[in-house]
């Protein structure tokens, strides 16, 4: 794909990426961001350096995550070296290191500390346009920066990120990014989020599906009127090339449940189906299963559903980790969350729906998934669902040309 922009971020500041890519390419503005625009089958880093060399401005989301990553130090470089125009949107007050301060003594930058987001990336698309018109920017007033070791955060680069994963929610732009085949390298991140007064949940429309991929999520089973309004999951996965091992506790069950069994709908706010994988009954302990796959996998993703406190006393989502298997059991990528708590004393008025996905660093195939999910605080039962919450697991199987 042609573009003009190459947006360089820490993967811990991928929300924040994905919302100024959104927001320039709804503005006619052609952009490159890992992990979405990494071809399948090809070398990241060869990925990264084309990108670079064939677009004409860089655009650092610049934080206290990008200030110490080997990797943004490294784009950087070849953008220099390449001669972009670099653009600084800094949304942390911290200090540049001492490496990026070499390479970036007088690039433009906007700072984008404080709220609305929209005033900022407004300015940005404005200055991207300017340059790529052969124009010069003009910069602002920059606000002094306070004496402090690099790696520091600033109040209000809190706030502006806030402000950024709320907009995310109400526009359903992390939509825009959950393309199967990202690399593992690029873990999602997720923080209570203050969305806009009365917006509803994002209910984007189900993306169209490849010859190999396999969606696995089952709307149309009903969980609605069954007792708990849970069903086994078994069958239906059974239909799709899936068996369930290694199921721990060994009285556990994994079953597809409606969000009205969810508290009523009370906590979780889906945005592709109503019913939802997760495993029951397992005394909240720390528990575990696998997903077998009859067919091996290219890739995987998954959606962890947006979570809501209806009442004061907040809404917490077990710590989990998934591990994609070789056939012999072998680690080849993992993703996790730790304790998730939203509580409204404390600002939170929802978690937005982040989407995973897992693939082989050497594109090994994937034979199978791992769920591992802890619900305890201090080694005592503390989060209101027993397991992770699955909405809607994709899978890109191996083709014959791909073997």
């Amino acid at each position: 794909m042609a573009h003009d922009v190459f947006i360089s971020h820490s993967t811990k500041d991928k929300v924040v990426s994905d919302a100024v890519c959104a927001a320039l390419e709804n503005g006619g503005i052609r952009c490159w961001v890992a992990p979405r625009d990494v071809q399948a089958g090809r070398s990241f880093a060869g990925e990264i350096t084309r990108a670079i060399q064939e677009s004409k401005i860089m655009v650092l989301i610049f934080s206290a995550h990008s200030n110490n990553s080997e990797q943004v130090l490294r784009e950087v470089q070849l953008a220099v070296s390449s001669h972009l125009h670099i653009i600084q949107f800094r949304i942390e007050d911290v200090l540049l290191n001492d490496d990026l301060k070499y390479f970036l003594s007088t690039p433009h930058w906007l700072d984008a500390l404080t709220p609305p987001l929209e005033n900022h990336l407004r300015r940005l698309e404005t200055s991207i346009k300017t340059l790529l018109d052969g124009g010069t920017v003009e910069r602002a007033a920059r606000a002094p920066v306070p004496v402090a070791q690099a790696g520091g955060r600033s109040r209000g680069g809190v706030q502006w990120i806030w402000g950024v994963l709320g907009a995310l929610v109400v526009g359903g732009l992390v939509w825009q990014f959950a393309r199967v085949g990202n690399r593992p390298e690029a873990a999602a991140v997720s923080a209570p989020v203050p969305p806009a007064a009365a917006a509803e949940p994002a209910m984007p429309p189900t993306p169209a599906t490849a010859a190999n991929e396999v969606v696995v999520e089952f709307p149309e089973v009903d969980t609605g009127t069954t007792p708990g309004h849970t069903v086994a999951a078994l069958p239906y996965l059974h239909r799709l090339g899936i068996s369930v091992t290694d199921i721990q506790p060994a009285e556990s069950e994994i079953v597809l449940i409606n969000n009205r069994g969810l508290y009523q709908g009370a906590a979780v706010a889906p945005t592709t189906s109503q019913n939802l994988i997760t495993q029951v009954n397992t005394g909240n302990v720390p528990a575990s299963f696998t997903l077998k796959f009859a067919e091996p996998a290219r890739s995987a993703s998954f959606t962890r559903p947006a979570l809501y406190p209806a009442t004061e006393s907040g809404i917490t989502h077990p710590a989990w980790s998934v591990h994609a298997l070789d056939a012999e059991g072998n680690e080849l990528s993992s993703q996790s969350e730790g304790l998730t708590r939203c509580w409204p004393p404390a600002g939170c008025k929802e978690v937005p729906a982040v989407v995973y996905a897992l693939r082989a660093p050497a594109f090994e195939p994937i034979a199978a998934l791992r769920f591992d999910s802890d619900p305890r605080l201090d080694g005592k039962p503390f989060a209101a669902f027993s397991a992770i919450m699955i909405e809607r697991l994709t899978l890109v199987r191996e083709t014959k040309e791909s073997r």
